[in-house]
């Protein structure tokens, strides 16, 4: 395993009994990097982990689930007058996975039908047991152990083709308090530079897609070397009981290859929005 990302919780008042990881396979499988393909992610539980007199120590559980795709070393991305010219990394998981009432979302980067990069984006939900046996006395009930998991969506967001030969990459997910969903995510094609685009699901859409095809955050005005895109970010906001809304940044091409942080909004406040 590589890149074994721990998950944040929403809200500090949730109080899952293990801390939960996730990982897909990488570096040492499907020919690796996952050139040839690779299938299903590994979820981790972590409990038991702070040092105590007379404690059986961690308590280290995984397990494996299939993914109705498979994914692949994603293509580099193209933007006006260079193809390939923008790095999408590899297939590890992008942005920090977000923990809300045992549910995982998050994401990862591949290669579409297209031959473009996409962004493979899931949510799923964890199972975990009471204890291992051999926590007892003091440190009953303390080693949780991850018995199974769920996904519950999982989409590959226009992967059959966007654009251009457009490609999104390095995607962030999180969810609001109501369970709705919220993905920013770069994007550029032939005719578009780096730029940072955002879409949305309510709780109650349909399983494993999106609202729509993206709104613009803030475009890109110049072009873009290398790996780019890899610091977007997305959190509930918390701090309202009636509005539910999500926050995130991601990052844009300006002029002179220097890069931009945009930073923005959204939640679904009313009853007449889809």
């Amino acid at each position: 395993m590589d890149t074994v990302h721990p998950s944040v919780p929403l809200a500090g008042s949730e109080h899952p009994r293990a801390g939960i990881a996730v990982n897909s396979f990488n570096i040492n499988f499907g020919g690796g990097q996952c050139v040839s393909a690779c299938n299903g992610l590994v979820f981790w539980a972590f409990s038991n982990n702070l040092q105590a007199s007379g404690s059986p120590g961690p308590e280290l559980s995984a397990v494996g689930v299939g993914t109705a795709n498979n994914y692949s070393l994603p293509a580099s991305a193209n933007e006006p007058s260079c193809p390939g010219c923008i790095d999408t990394g590899d297939v590890r998981i992008s942005g920090t996975p977000t923990y809300h009432g045992g549910m995982i979302s998050a994401s990862l980067n591949t290669n579409g039908s297209d031959a473009h990069s996409h962004v493979l984006w899931f949510q799923a939900r964890v199972f975990l047991n009471d204890n291992d046996a051999r926590c007892t006395g003091a440190f009953t009930n303390t080693c949780s152990q991850i018995t199974g998991a769920q996904l519950l969506d999982e989409d590959c967001y226009f992967c059959g083709g966007q654009g251009a030969a457009g490609s999104t990459y390095y995607a962030a997910l999180a969810p609001n308090l109501a369970g709705d969903l919220t993905m920013i995510y770069n994007y550029s094609d032939n005719n578009t530079n780096a730029e940072t685009a955002y879409t949305a699901r309510r709780a109650t859409q349909a399983q494993n897609t999106m609202h729509d095809n993206g709104s613009i955050l803030c475009g890109g005005s110049s072009a873009a070397v290398g790996r780019w895109g890899d610091y977007d970010a997305n959190v509930g906001d918390l701090s309202s009981t009636t509005q539910n809304y999500t926050w995130f940044s991601g990052m844009n091409a300006l002029g002179g290859g220097a890069w931009g942080t945009c930073i923005g909004r959204d939640g679904f406040t009313a009853i007449n929005q889809p």
